[in-house]
């Protein structure tokens, strides 16, 4: 017999209250979530339905209890504030179901998360005995402002001729973590007034970002710009872009929780 919305949840809530965490946690027949959890390590206490994503995060951020993972259910409103007793690393289940882990305890502020992650821009440049300026260059960890030596380029750098309306460049963190800062080492040989009318996003998917912070610039040559989001934002994806008057260049990028 068909189960109507309002029963459904209630089954889910009711089944959930039962049970720890598992690797592999069944709330219902249909929903399958996988956490990056060892058995037995943790519970969930509270439970809220009806509630939007963006409430639900505020309701972490801003919890009593000792909860220190948030779960949230996008396909039935629901609001999970659960404990763990160990250090995690949050893993997305096929769906619209996200795990937040907290500021606290999860993440080093002085480590660059960014550092060896895969990324992304919107456009590079090409030399036929250097290669291209690549995303990646960016955040191999190399913190040189020279453009290029004479057998390689060190920073990423947007095609001067490309066609759209911004230049981006964006770097896929591979976990949700609380973001706080970015930091950026402006190119040092030439032109470090391009550094200028970014706009800083982090996002949990890479199509739904939230805005971090803004920097009006410019940057000075071979500095290092510190951009401190307007809160701590939680995000697996952090985006930098600027209008496309002129190519975006960045010879490296953190990220701080």
């Amino acid at each position: 017999m068909p189960v109507d919305r309002l029963t459904y949840i209630f089954l889910c809530i009711t089944y959930c209250r039962c049970v720890q965490f598992s690797t592999s946690l069944d709330i219902n027949a249909t929903i399958n979530i996988n956490y990056a959890l060892v058995p037995g390590t943790g519970s969930c206490d509270t439970f809220i339905t009806s509630i939007s994503y963006w409430e639900c995060i505020n309701m972490f951020q801003n919890r009593t209890n000792n909860s220190n993972v948030m779960v949230y259910i996008r396909r039935f409103l629901l609001c999970k504030m659960c404990f763990v007793s160990q250090t995690l690393t949050q893993t997305q289940a096929i769906g619209s179901i996200l795990a937040y882990y907290p500021i606290t305890g999860t993440c080093n502020s002085s480590v660059n998360i960014a550092q060896g992650k895969p990324s992304n821009m919107s456009s590079s440049h090409f030399d036929v005995n250097k290669g291209y300026t690549s995303s990646g260059l960016a955040v191999d960890g190399i913190w040189e402002s020279r453009l290029q030596s004479s057998n390689n380029f060190f920073c990423s750098h947007t095609a001067e001729g490309q066609q759209s309306d911004e230049h981006w460049w964006m770097v896929n963190l591979e976990t949700i973590y609380p973001v706080s800062k970015v930091s950026i080492l402006n190119r040092g040989d030439c032109c470090p007034e391009r550094l200028r009318d970014l706009t800083i996003t982090v996002g949990e998917t890479a199509n739904d970002m939230q805005l971090c912070a803004e920097y009006a610039g410019p940057g000075s040559r071979g500095e290092v710009v510190n951009i401190t989001c307007l809160s701590s934002m939680y995000g697996q994806y952090v985006r930098i872009s600027k209008p496309a008057t002129e190519p975006l260049q960045m010879c490296e990028v953190a990220v701080y929780c």
